[in-house]
């Protein structure tokens, strides 16, 4: 799960946040600002114990910053990690996921920024929703990790995927866009490793449409013609659990030829027809129809015994 073991020097992670939207040089160190750190592919944060990186059960994953805005970690393995923020000071916004990579006797310095809640300018911050959030408001928020892969096995990261995020509308029976603070569409792009994701959304059910399928080492991939249901609760981000979306790679025959998208018109995850209240639409129809023909019934049992009684008195 770890990378090799070699011994390193420190890590000093260093945590500041704005002071004020419209001074953009202007920042303080935070305290109290808590983070995992996740090896690649790993399903749980790495373990430390006394600042040092630890396989030992006793160790404790979650990491804070000190008065300074501080945290030094010693003895991790060399290799390529994420930092991933869980909580920060009231009024700020979590940062990015940060990649960073520890190399054998070297010092390796993390800077995370911490922008104001409502900063628009912010250009490193995850893109909210455009309805401006309470406090309170943020806590019902949350978000979720995405990975692009190939069908291969080990899967590999696909670069240049790009995603809409919407919800269904269940009495419209249409996917309805998500929209940013600057009235854009929302629309999600897989890194180099094929990694994306969304944050700071409102917790329930949203659906992923990809509208631009990957292009990797000059093989071209099959766009999904499925929408991807995924559910965002106050644990799905900070938990770290990645999504993997596969895609196929067109056939070899077609591989010169343009890719078309073929854009799926509701969702096709099964139940969803009775979570977004179009199911019971559905029942209704069906015990309408069942009522309908057990009058019909009915209707024709009368009608043949009234033709007994006429031909008894005839």
């Amino acid at each position: 799960m770890f990378p090799k073991q070699v011994q390193t020097e420190h890590l000093k992670i260093k945590v500041i946040g704005e002071v004020d939207t419209n001074q953009n040089d202007a920042w303080k160190n935070l305290a109290d600002v808590t983070f995992y750190i996740y090896a690649p592919n790993a399903d749980q944060p790495m373990l430390f114990k006394d600042g040092h990186f630890t396989t030992d059960p006793s160790g404790k994953a979650e990491l804070t910053s000190d008065s300074l805005g501080e945290i030094y970690l010693s003895s991790l393995p060399e290799g390529e990690y994420f930092l991933v923020e869980l909580k920060t000071v009231d009024g700020y916004q979590l940062s990015r996921k940060i990649s960073f990579t520890i190399k054998a006797g070297e010092l390796t310095e993390v800077l995370v920024k911490n922008y104001l809640i409502d900063n628009d300018k912010d250009p490193g911050s995850t893109t909210e929703p455009s309805k401006e959030t309470t406090h309170e408001e943020e806590l019902k928020r949350g978000g979720q990790h995405f990975r692009k892969v190939n069908d291969k096995k080990p899967a590999q990261g696909l670069a240049g995927a790009r995603f809409e995020v919407v919800t269904w509308n269940a009495k419209r029976r249409v996917f309805e866009p998500i929209y940013l603070k600057d009235k854009s569409i929302y629309i999600l792009e897989s890194d180099s490793r094929g990694y994306f994701e969304v944050n700071h959304m409102p917790l329930g059910k949203y659906y992923l449409i990809e509208i631009k399928a990957p292009v990797s080492q000059g093989l071209k991939y099959q766009p999904l013609e499925q929408a991807i249901p995924f559910e965002i609760t106050r644990q799905s981000y900070s938990n770290y659990t990645v999504m993997e979306i596969v895609n196929h790679p067109v056939e070899a025959s077609k591989q010169d030829k343009e890719v078309i998208i073929n854009k799926p018109s509701k969702p096709s995850d099964i139940g969803y027809l009775s979570s977004t209240g179009e199911g019971r639409s559905l029942y209704k129809y069906y015990a309408y129809l069942l009522v309908s023909i057990s009058l019909l019934i009915v209707f024709r049992h009368l009608q043949l015994l009234k033709r007994r009684i006429r031909n008894l008195h005839g």
